[in-house]
C-alpha cells in the first residue's frame, strides 16, 4: 500500500514538470494543486516540490521557482530537503543574475548548514556556475583574432567581469569557511584564473602563490607556478612593470617552479627562456649601474668646478 502511494505522488509530481516544461500554467497549476491536497501527508513531498521549483528555473520561470523553494522551506523546516529548497533558491536567483540576492541566500544557507558535509560541494558547485557564465560569455564575444597579442590584453567587458566577481566572491566563501577541504584548492586556483582573466595581475599571482604554498603536492601546482611566471611575463610586456624588474621577477618565478616542480613537462622550456632573462637582467642591471657612474661622474665635475 505504502508502495502504491509512492508511485501515484510520483506519477503525479511527474504530470506537474510535464506542464511547467510545457508552459502551460493553468495545467502546472492544477496539477501542482493536486500533489499537494492528494499527497500532504507523505514525509517526502517536500523533495517532489523543491524539484519542481528546479524545472520552473530550467523554464525561466525564476520567480515560481523561488515561491515553491520558499514554500518548500517554511512548510517542511525541519525536512532533510531543507537544504535542497534553499539551492533551489539560489539557483532561481543565479537565473536572475540577481547577484546581491544569492549573496544574502548563500550566507543564510551557509548560517544554516554549519555542520553540513556538503556545504563545501555546493559553494563550489556555485561559484562554477558563475564561472562557465563568465567564461562562455567572453568566448561568444571575443572577436576573430588577427593579432593574439592585442586581444588578449584587452579587459572582458562589464557582464563578464560581474559573473566573475560573482564567482569569485561564493568561493572566497568556500576558501574562508573550508580552508582544508578538497574543493578549496581548486577554487583558489580558479579564482587566481579569474583575476588573469580580467587583468588582476597581482591578485591572481597572490591567489596563484597561496595555492602553491598551502597544497605544493597538488597535480596542477606546477601549472600555477608557471600561470606566475605567465603574468610576471604580461606585466613587463603591457609596461605595468620595468623591463629590468620584469626579468629579475621572470628569473627568481623560473627557478621556484625548477626548484619545486623538478619532473614538470615544462622544465626544458623553463631552462632555455631563464638563461635569456637571466643575460637580460645582467644587461639591464650593467646599463643601471652605467647610468648611476655617469651621473656621479657629471655631479663630481660640477661640484669640482665649482
Amino acid at each position: 500500500h505504502y508502495t502504491n502511494i509512492m508511485e501515484a505522488m510520483w506519477s503525479q509530481a511527474a504530470i506537474v514538470r510535464y506542464h511547467v516544461r510545457a508552459k502551460d500554467d493553468s495545467k502546472a497549476d492544477e496539477s501542482y494543486a493536486k500533489l499537494l491536497n492528494t499527497f500532504k501527508d507523505q514525509k517526502t513531498l517536500a523533495k517532489e516540490v523543491f524539484q519542481i521549483a528546479d524545472i520552473y528555473t530550467e523554464v525561466g520561470n525564476t520567480a515560481k521557482a523561488i515561491e515553491l523553494a520558499e514554500y518548500t522551506i517554511e512548510k517542511w523546516p525541519d525536512s532533510e530537503y531543507k537544504l535542497d529548497a534553499q539551492k533551489s533558491i539560489v539557483k532561481a536567483q543565479f537565473g536572475n543574475d540577481d547577484y546581491v540576492a544569492v549573496g544574502v541566500s548563500l550566507d543564510k544557507l551557509i548560517a544554516d548548514s554549519k555542520d553540513n558535509s556538503e556545504l563545501a560541494r555546493i559553494l563550489f558547485d556555485f561559484g562554477d556556475e558563475y564561472y562557465e557564465k563568465a567564461f562562455n560569455k567572453e568566448i561568444e564575444e571575443r572577436p576573430q583574432k588577427t593579432v593574439i597579442y592585442i586581444d588578449e590584453l584587452k579587459p572582458p567587458n562589464s557582464k563578464v567581469i560581474n559573473y566573475y566577481s560573482c564567482a569569485q566572491t561564493v568561493w572566497q566563501k568556500l576558501i574562508d569557511r573550508f580552508p582544508d577541504s578538497d574543493f578549496t584548492g581548486e577554487a583558489m586556483f580558479m579564482t587566481g584564473e579569474m583575476n588573469r582573466a580580467i587583468k588582476q595581475y597581482e591578485r591572481a599571482i597572490e591567489y596563484y602563490s597561496n595555492f602553491i604554498d598551502k597544497w605544493p603536492k597538488h597535480e596542477i601546482a606546477w601549472i600555477a607556478q608557471d600561470r606566475v611566471i605567465s603574468l610576471f611575463r604580461e606585466m613587463k610586456f603591457t609596461g605595468k612593470i620595468s623591463e629590468f624588474e620584469g626579468d629579475i621577477l621572470l628569473v627568481a618565478a623560473q627557478e621556484k617552479l625548477l626548484q619545486q616542480f623538478p619532473d614538470c613537462p615544462i622544465v626544458e622550456n623553463i631552462k632555455k627562456d631563464m638563461s635569456v632573462n637571466k643575460k637580460r637582467a645582467a644587461f639591464h642591471e650593467s646599463l643601471k649601474n652605467k647610468k648611476v657612474r655617469n651621473i656621479r661622474g657629471k655631479q663630481e665635475q660640477e661640484g669640482g668646478s665649482r
